[in-house]
């Protein structure tokens, strides 16, 4: 079957939803709603109802580049993101700050929410005291988008500036679309230096925002929305593919190497299904423990070495391994490299372009 081109990918109708609260709580286009808009550039909005409904990317984009040509505003991303409030803050936004912390909070719902956000590669980095929080797309795309990942972004530090009560934690933003011809309102909104045409969309900021207690968290509030999302996600994966079984085995063992405790009668027992059933539904996807296993932690190894400063031998036991050199040569299979060389290459330093 031919692969999806990337002007073809499609997103979850929820997206869609997002966008059409977005717009209407910003007011961009005086008369007319986010339905309206959608619903010109030939998005189904009366499908969006359904929880499975798909959208192309390139509509929700399209819906942006209408709505700034409508009200001749050129930083309109910018600015939808900007009026972002509690009115429109959604199901993964509020699950987001109800976290104690934006670390534990990008920890628990990376894998989760992935499944709404295909197109992209969503990371969170830290090195020398400084993390980054990175959105990339394909760099043909880039110019199709600028305007919606501009929303994205702004709205993401509204969100973080919220959650924090605190102003302006930026050190500096990138974005892969080009320089637009007045930046005039990227410098107002960001109070950071800002760059184009850069390998991908981010906000920089020192790392020690990572842990400061967040005054939206609430435990309580946090549980029932993961119970949403972890059905949505879940129904998500089912439309798509078959293997509903073992994806939801690959969520648990994601969970699983985080906490340290892996065992096949506690996945069993996780999964409420005999040990001999379990290993059968495996088979009848056409996998088994140890490859879904070495897949997860190939995921998680890349992640941990991007992420996070732990030592390799730390990451080698956070992955089960009974030694470094175990992990080593696994990483070295799986990567062509070492995990030494590869966290090398990493954080190997880029120069950084004038705005």
């Amino acid at each position: 079957m031919r692969a999806a081109q990337p002007s073809e990918v499609t997103v979850p109708g929820l997206r869609a939803q997002f966008l059409i609260r977005e717009l209407d709580a910003a007011g961009v286009v005086v008369g007319q709603t986010g339905r309206d808009l959608c619903r010109e550039v030939g998005i189904d909005v009366d499908g969006l109802a359904d929880p499975l409904s798909r959208v192309p990317l390139r509509l929700l984009a399209k819906v942006y580049e209408v709505a700034a040509e409508r009200c001749a505003d050129d930083a309109l991303g910018l600015h939808v993101g900007e009026r972002s409030g509690p009115g429109v803050v959604d199901l993964v936004d509020y699950a987001f700050i109800s976290r104690p912390t934006l670390a534990k909070a990008f920890e628990d719902l990376h894998a989760l929410v992935a499944p709404l956000y295909p197109e992209a590669e969503v990371t969170l980095s830290v090195n020398d005291g400084v993390a980054v929080f990175g959105y990339r797309i394909d760099e043909a795309e880039a110019p199709h988008h600028r305007h919606r990942c501009e929303a994205l972004m702004t709205g993401v530090l509204k969100l973080a500036e919220r959650a924090l009560g605190a102003r302006n934690p930026l050190l500096r933003v990138a974005f892969q679309h080009a320089r637009p011809a007045d930046i005039a309102e990227h410098r107002r909104i960001f109070a950071a230096p800002v760059d184009f045409d850069w390998p991908s969309n981010e906000l920089v900021f020192a790392a020690h925002w990572l842990g400061v207690p967040l005054t939206t968290a609430d435990a309580n509030l946090c549980a029932v929305l993961d119970r949403h999302l972890l059905d949505l996600t879940a129904r998500m994966a089912g439309s798509e593919s078959p293997a509903r079984f073992s994806y939801d085995v690959r969520r648990l063992l994601a969970q699983a190497f985080r906490q340290g405790t892996i065992s096949l009668p506690m996945l069993a027992k996780r999964m409420g299904v005999s040990e001999r059933t379990f290993q059968r539904r495996l088979e009848s996807e056409g996998t088994s423990l140890q490859e879904l296993m070495g897949g997860v932690r190939s995921e998680l190894s890349l992640s941990l070495l991007r992420d996070s400063d732990l030592s390799l031998g730390e990451i080698a036991g956070r992955l089960g391994f009974a030694s470094l050199g175990a992990f080593s040569r696994a990483f070295r299979r799986w990567q062509g490299v070492s995990p030494a060389e590869h966290r090398k290459a990493l954080r190997e330093p880029r120069i950084t372009k004038e705005q």
